[in-house]
């Protein structure tokens, strides 16, 4: 009867050690499939998933590397995107910016110059020398006055690198260079915008005096003038 009892007591565990050892085999064979079937899957660029590249570039003066200032991305609306997006960032020690996950198939505009999103500060605000000479705001295709072009990333060119050289304010008239000063001292040192106002103004008014008396033209008169713009510009939006 023992025996009896014993064989009738194994027959159960022989068949759920067996059960377990199937599920086990299946569930390796399962696994086994899935590793495989991942390994010949084609990257997710295979599929075209990509749809965001990178803008970088640098912003020198000289050859010299300008840290702490603001660079600028717009990317702009169109038919089938109707909100356009304002990007800012400021460059590193070497002068270095990036905008990552930029989209395809925009219009992109970009420029550098004194800060106008005070979320992001930057050290050099008011984008001027070490000695606090005004610098020129520039375009990222080399403009220093007028309209810029617009460029785009793609699938094809999903990166695009961008140089700034800019320049000093081109002149020495004390006045210009007073006004101009004072201008960025109220709006970023003491947060007066109508105070700056005051003084771009003073500024602008006296630019075209001299334009008018044909002591400045040309190229230095464009730039002039377009300074004025953009330091009434960057008020407005501040």
């Amino acid at each position: 009867m023992m025996g009896n009892q014993r064989l009738v007591g194994t027959a159960p565990m022989r068949d759920g050690i067996k059960g377990a050892g199937e599920k086990s085999l299946w569930l390796w064979t399962v696994f086994a499939m899935l590793v495989a079937t991942l390994m010949v899957l084609p990257a997710p660029s295979a599929f075209g998933a990509q749809s965001a590249g990178t803008v970088s570039g640098t912003v020198e003066r000289n050859g010299r590397p300008l840290a702490g200032v603001e660079v600028y991305l717009g990317v702009l609306a169109d038919s089938s995107n109707p909100t356009a997006q304002d990007l800012y960032t400021c460059t590193n020690a070497q002068g270095e910016f990036e905008f990552p996950n930029v989209p395809f198939d925009r219009s992109l505009v970009s420029a550098t110059g004194p800060e106008v999103q005070p979320a992001i500060p930057c050290a050099n605000r008011k984008f001027v020398t070490r000695g606090g000479f005004p610098l020129v705001p520039q375009r990222f295709d080399g403009q220093n006055a007028g309209v810029s072009d617009q460029f785009s990333l793609s699938e094809a060119q999903p990166t695009k690198v961008l140089t700034y050289d800019v320049i000093r304010l081109p002149t020495r008239n004390r006045y210009l260079v007073f006004t101009a000063r004072a201008s960025l001292f109220a709006f970023y040192d003491l947060g007066r915008p109508d105070l700056a106002t005051f003084f771009i103004n003073r500024y602008s008014q006296r630019v075209q005096r001299l334009v008018d008396a044909g002591r400045i033209s040309g190229e230095q008169a464009d730039i002039l003038l377009a300074y004025g713009d953009v330091i009434r510009l960057v008020i407005s939006i501040g």
